[in-house]
C-alpha cells in the first residue's frame, strides 16, 4: 500500500458569507516519490461564482501554486505538506491534509 497525502485548496470570495469553491488539490508521496498541484481548469465556473475574480491573475497564481509545489526539493522545508500550505490562509485556503493509503497512483 501507498500512503497519499493530499489537501484541497478552496477559494473564499466572501469570508463574511463563507461561500466557498474548490478550485484546486495538492498531493504528496514520499515513496514512490510523487507530488502534484491539480488547479480547477473550469475558469469561467470560478469567474461566475465571483464576478469581481480577476481570472488572468487567478490563472497565473494557481500556474505559481503549481511550479513551488512541484520544484521544492525534499530537502527545502517548504516539501512537507503542512509547511507547505500554512501559509495560505485568506482567500485561498487549503484544507485539512488527509492521508489515503492506495494500491497505486495511477487512478489520481
Amino acid at each position: 500500500m501507498i500512503d497519499l497525502q493530499f489537501s484541497l485548496l478552496t477559494y473564499y470570495p466572501s469570508i463574511l458569507n463563507d461561500e466557498n469553491i474548490n478550485v484546486g488539490m495538492l498531493f504528496y508521496c514520499e515513496n514512490p516519490s510523487y507530488k502534484t498541484f491539480y488547479a480547477t481548469t473550469n475558469l469561467q465556473r470560478l469567474a461566475s461564482f465571483d464576478e469581481e475574480l480577476d481570472i488572468a491573475f487567478m490563472k497565473d497564481y494557481l500556474t505559481g501554486i503549481k511550479e513551488q509545489w512541484e520544484n521544492s526539493s525534499s530537502a527545502d522545508a517548504e516539501c512537507d505538506v503542512n509547511s507547505f500550505i500554512y501559509n495560505y490562509g485568506n482567500e485561498l485556503r487549503f484544507g485539512k491534509v488527509q492521508t489515503v493509503s492506495v494500491e497505486s497512483l495511477e487512478p489520481f
